[in-house]
């Protein structure tokens, strides 16, 4: 009975101590607040091309599963990390197809919507495989996205 007395009377009171704890642990971080803003967009815009891959599973009356979207996320999240490096940020691109990416559309957005629409295009294009060999590749380009992505995000939250 004791237990159960302690439990509810102190497990809030623990809770809120936590949370307090945690927002005191974010002090330092406080300089960051322009970088981790920014840094918070990239995932929201990387979400953006998994909703698309959904959009388009659901037109074409099919369901992604956890490994396609993960592969369209990573892919839409070094494109993301791209953009709002270069466009918010003041960072610029180091890569010559990135480069000729911009010139040719006009800026790092078109960046963004190239890797969307290739994760996108990888993942239709190997729905016919091997479940195994499918999903190899798109290991593959989860890794070749990602890397990048999480890179160009930390040095931005970083200011590096």
């Amino acid at each position: 009975a004791t237990k159960a007395v302690f439990k509810e009377k102190f497990k809030p009171v623990a809770g809120k101590i936590g949370w307090a704890l945690a927002g005191l642990a974010f002090i330092p971080l406080i300089s960051f607040v322009k970088p981790m803003l920014l840094v918070a967009l990239i995932p929201v815009l990387a979400a953006c091309g998994v909703l698309a891959l959904m959009a388009i599973d659901k037109l074409r009356g099919m369901h992604s599963n956890a490994i396609e979207k993960i592969t369209v996320f990573a892919q839409s999240f070094d494109g993301a990390a791209t953009f709002v490096g270069v466009q918010f940020a003041g960072y610029s691109e180091q890569h010559v197809l990135g480069n000729a990416i911009f010139d040719a559309f006009g800026g790092p957005w078109a960046f963004l919507l190239i890797k969307i629409a290739f994760g996108i295009l990888v993942v239709q294009a190997l729905r016919g495989e091997k479940e195994d060999q499918k999903n190899y590749v798109l290991l593959l380009i989860t890794i070749f996205g990602i890397g990048p992505g999480v890179r160009d995000a930390l040095r931005m939250w970083l200011g590096v």
